[in-house]
C-alpha cells in the first residue's frame, strides 16, 4: 500500500498528525508544525509526506471538513 493512500481518510489524518479525534484546533496546529518540521523537504524530509501532512492540517483544522 502506498503512503498516500494509507493516510487519505480522516482517521489517517489524525494518525498522521498524531492527534486524537477530539483534539482542539490549537493542538492540531502544534501537531502540524511538529510534523511539518520533520517532513519538510528542505529539512531532509520526503516531499510527498510533507504534502500529506499539509493536507491533513487543511482538513482537520477546518471545522466544516473535519468530521
Amino acid at each position: 500500500m502506498s503512503t498516500s493512500s494509507s493516510h487519505t481518510t480522516r482517521g489517517g489524518y489524525y494518525n498522521l498528525l498524531a492527534v486524537n479525534r477530539d483534539a482542539s484546533v490549537d493542538e492540531i496546529k502544534r501537531a502540524y508544525k511538529r510534523a511539518a518540521l520533520i517532513h519538510h523537504p528542505d529539512k531532509g524530509g520526503d516531499e510527498e509526506m510533507f504534502k500529506l501532512v499539509k493536507q491533513a492540517f487543511e482538513v482537520l483544522s477546518n471545522t466544516n471538513t473535519r468530521y
